[in-house]
């Protein structure tokens, strides 16, 4: 990537970068809003962003890192906007029922450490998800969603190593504690049935 090219304006560069990272900024645009057209909105206004601040990059940073960061801060300034909109996000790379495997150890009917195959432990997740506060499940998703490491994390959310590896915990403390309670109700609701 030839970023000193892109910051004299050198539009084939730019298309490069677009071309190389755009998927996976659309990906995260819609984990946070699990809707196809925000998320090429959100995709759009980010490399627009980009284009134009170019000059405030940092060369010695990670562009994917960057883009990734200003992607974050559309994602939750949309959501916040839109907050009635917006009841739900995907934990899967778009629209498809594909499965997804999250880090977090859970009742043993719940899994975590499994792909997760079962739609209603999908929504259970994703409920869960949305219940944390949002910069809990921003790290986590980063983390667990897109792979990234605790620095790349702590860059994109501007915050210290430190930061990062509590909010994570907090997440996956709550999470584990919101799906046993899932597990808990789901348990005593079908034991009716017996």
């Amino acid at each position: 990537m030839d970023i000193a090219a892109i910051k004299k304006g050198d539009k084939k560069a730019f298309r490069v970068l677009i071309d190389s990272t755009h998927r996976d900024v659309y990906r995260l645009a819609y984990r946070f809003t699990s809707n196809n057209d925000d998320s090429q909105d959100i995709a759009q206004e980010v490399f627009l962003d980009a284009w134009r601040n170019i000059d405030k990059f940092r060369e010695e940073a990670d562009i994917k890192t960057w883009l990734y960061r200003i992607t974050v801060n559309k994602s939750l300034n949309l959501i916040k906007r839109n907050k009635n909109k917006f009841s739900s996000f995907s934990i899967s790379d778009s629209g498809e029922t594909e499965s997804t495997s999250f880090q977090i150890a859970a009742p043993t009917s719940y899994s975590a450490d499994k792909p997760l195959h079962n739609k209603e432990l999908r929504n259970s997740l994703k409920r869960a998800l949305e219940s944390i506060p949002d910069n809990q499940r921003t790290a986590f998703l980063l983390f667990n969603s897109e792979g990234l490491t605790y620095n790349q994390i702590a860059e994109v959310m501007e915050t210290t190593l430190g930061a990062v590896e509590s909010l994570i915990f907090r997440a996956k403390a709550n999470l584990r504690k919101i799906l046993a309670e899932v597990h808990k109700q789901f348990s005593e609701s079908t034991q009716v049935f017996k």
